[in-house]
């Protein structure tokens, strides 16, 4: 600030520089809470700016910690003491000029905290040994006396000298304080009255203040006398001309719509009468019973869960003008703004997906082209299938109908080569084959048919639309598998083997059970599972190894993540009877009732 003042200037007179100056410190004091996590993981925050009628500006800061604070942690991060000076002399500076409150009363009796001849603020606090939590939610903090370790020092009141003790101090984070230099006030609060009352003081009305300029008649004007205006300082002001937010919060509050079946509240003009009764607006619920009706993934979750994982569309077409303003220059209509490069489109949307403001399915299309110039089809196809399984694209069937051919191309060839004497081309029962393909590796990535990812489901008629997976789970080689196990047995010391001929045992006289390994790394529990595994499968029966990490996956034969396999719910915590999406008669379901043993790796 000092650089930008010019000569005889006071920082007072630089109101620009304030507002500046204090945003850029909001800034990095917002990121350190959050980002660095100075008292723990954050849920939600909110803050406010106020400015005193002196006109300097602060700000009162609410953070929701995701973990509740304990007595014995608060010591480690607020303070209500006064540093050793032998210790740490930087911080015990910052203290005493920042954070002690003036000692009033009998020390100043013309202090502006006193109420009734009593501090507004309750000081001086009292002495307190250990750090307590009282009823009402607002921590007792730590103030030793002199005589148990505190500090003293010494403060000026006007022209006289004051000896203070920790009675005197408001609370603070060491941390927080070395690094601003500034009063930073810090407390902590655990019980809903004591938040209810920070928030209302973190929002309260801003200062008022009436003028008016009265003629020498006595005229009472019992109305103007009760007006109240709006009191800005300049400092206020030039934060709001430059456009610096007053508040904020995260994350944001998003009204959820709440009305009975037939108490949509619609609004309609008598121009626009016919077309709203004969399309009424969706709501925030009436579109909540929609997702649930084509999102499996919805249905897990409550109402007001939903904003976290999805949105409204509103007021779509603003919102794509506001993006051709971003790109497009000198436009001089609305109908200017839809032409990019000499071509009219009919929307806004349409103009904004041109210039590739929008995300769109070309970058998939062009994905699959790219992969026809050197990889075979059943390679192109997988990549197909990934695109569908993870990445969502908003039209799947014309993607498909773009790129239909070089995923269908090794069938053809196969065609061809079975029927020399036959002129053969692309047919609808050569890109059937091509989608029973596809839809047969979606369900072995993430358990959907191609109708739950936005395609229409092939027809088979010959066979079950989930027998690929039990064909995956028993296409291994029994004569290698034997192998595998003729030399891999005489390894097993007295332990594993222990374990390996009790799993046999149960399997053998189909039992069932449960077997807990419990062993340190390296042990070879690993290598124990895969020689059981080879075992079985070689006998031609199911058995499934799954893992809760996917690299402990990929270390067992034919291994997957458990969540891959049993279809466990990502956000269980949100469903109050969490269950496995594995429908009865799917094929997922054909695999369980098959397998004959699980293997679950990383279980704790």
């Amino acid at each position: 600030m000092a650089q930008n003042l010019t000569n005889g200037q006071s920082k007072t007179e630089r109101h620009d520089l304030v507002a500046r100056i204090f945003r850029q410190k909001l800034i990095k004091f917002s990121n350190v809470l959050v980002g660095g996590q100075v008292f723990g993981s954050v849920k939600y925050w909110l803050y406010a700016i106020e400015w005193q009628k002196r006109g300097l500006p602060h700000s009162h800061i609410l953070i929701w910690l995701t973990n509740t604070l304990r007595p014995n942690q608060i010591d480690d991060i607020i303070s209500a003491e006064i540093p050793n000076p032998s210790t740490d002399k930087s911080l015990h500076d910052i203290v005493i000029k920042n954070m002690v409150h003036d000692p009033c009363g009998a020390f100043n009796s013309l202090s502006q905290c006193l109420k009734e001849g009593n501090c507004s603020k309750m000081y001086p606090r009292q002495f307190i040994k250990e750090t307590q939590f009282a009823t009402d939610g607002y921590p007792l903090y730590r103030r030793r006396k002199p005589e148990d370790g505190g500090q003293t020092a010494t403060v000026k009141i006007k022209s006289d000298s004051v000896a203070i003790d920790n009675r005197w101090i408001v609370t603070y984070s060491p941390l927080l304080l070395k690094m601003f230099d500034a009063h930073i006030n810090v407390e902590c609060f655990n019980s809903v009255k004591s938040i209810k009352y920070i928030l209302k003081y973190v929002h309260k009305y801003s200062d008022q203040g009436v003028f008016a300029a009265h003629s020498s008649k006595n005229c009472i004007d019992e109305i103007s006398e009760y007006q109240a205006g709006h009191y800005i300082s300049s400092n206020e002001a030039a934060w709001r001309i430059f456009g610096f937010p007053i508040h904020e919060r995260h994350p944001t509050v998003i009204h959820l719509d709440m009305h009975l079946g037939n108490g949509k509240r619609i609004y309609f003009s008598e121009d626009n009468l016919q077309c709203r009764l004969a399309n009424p607006p969706n709501t925030t619920l009436t579109g909540f019973f929609d997702l649930c009706k084509s999102n499996n993934f919805a249905k897990t979750l409550l109402y007001c869960n939903v904003p976290k994982f999805y949105t409204c569309d509103k007021n779509t077409d603003c919102y794509y003008i506001r993006l051709l303003f971003h790109k497009i220059k000198g436009p001089t209509s609305f109908k200017d703004l839809r032409k990019v490069n000499g071509i009219e489109y009919e929307t806004y949307r349409e103009a904004c997906l041109a210039l590739g403001l929008l995300e769109n399915d070309n970058q998939w299309s062009e994905a699959l082209k790219q992969a026809a110039y050197s990889d075979s089809s059943s390679k192109i196809l997988t990549l197909f299938a990934l695109i569908l399984s993870f990445c969502e694209p908003s039209s799947p069937n014309a993607v498909w109908e773009n790129n239909n051919d070089c995923m269908s191309e090794d069938i053809l060839n196969k065609l061809r080569a079975e029927n020399r004497h036959f002129v053969l081309n692309y047919t609808d029962s050569i890109y059937k084959e091509s989608l029973i393909k596809i839809e047969d590796k979606v369900l072995q990535m993430v358990g959907k048919s191609l109708s739950e990812v936005g395609m229409l489901s092939p027809s088979r008629q010959h066979a079950h639309n989930m027998s690929r997976e039990i064909l995956r789970e028993l296409s291994y080689d029994s004569d290698l598998l034997l192998n595998f196990v003729t030399q891999r047995e005489p390894l097993l010391n007295t332990d594993q083997q222990a374990i390996y001929r009790e799993v046999l045992r149960l399997y053998r006289k189909s039992e069932g059970g449960v077997i807990f390994i419990d062993a340190t790394g390296g042990t070879g529990k690993t290598f124990l599972i895969n020689v059981l595994l080879a075992k079985i499968r070689g006998k031609k029966n199911v058995a499934l190894a799954v893992a809760t990490s996917g690299i402990a996956a990929t270390l067992m034969t034919g291994g997957r993540t458990a969540h891959s396999l049993l279809q466990i719910p990502i956000d269980f915590i949100y469903n109050e009877i969490p269950a496995c999406n594995i429908k009865k008669g799917s094929a997922k379901a054909d695999v369980l009732q098959e397998a004959k043993v699980l293997f679950w790796d990383e279980i704790l």
